[in-house]
């Protein structure tokens, strides 16, 4: 499976992905540390509208980001899956 910022999953189970539950390589929604886009990430929650916000820091510099606007900042381009 292909996610938006081109990273690939290999290796899931059918039952997964026919629920839709299959996460992201490298980005944990629990409250581990992880590593995304450059960033240290830390899952802190979800909103209303769905938006999944991390704890993040880079260079000594902390904020609170989703993972859009982390490959945003790294200048990462989104897949469009356009033909």
């Amino acid at each position: 499976m292909r996610f938006e910022d081109n990273s690939i999953k290999n290796k899931i189970s059918y039952y997964d992905f026919k629920r839709g539950d299959v996460a992201h390589p490298t980005l944990q929604i629990n409250k581990r540390r992880g590593f995304f886009c450059g960033y240290i990430t830390k899952h802190i929650g979800t909103d209303s509208e769905g938006n999944v916000w991390y704890e993040t820091e880079k260079g000594g510099v902390k904020d609170i980001m989703t993972p859009q606007m982390m490959m945003a900042a790294a200048n990462i381009q989104r897949n469009s899956n356009e033909s």
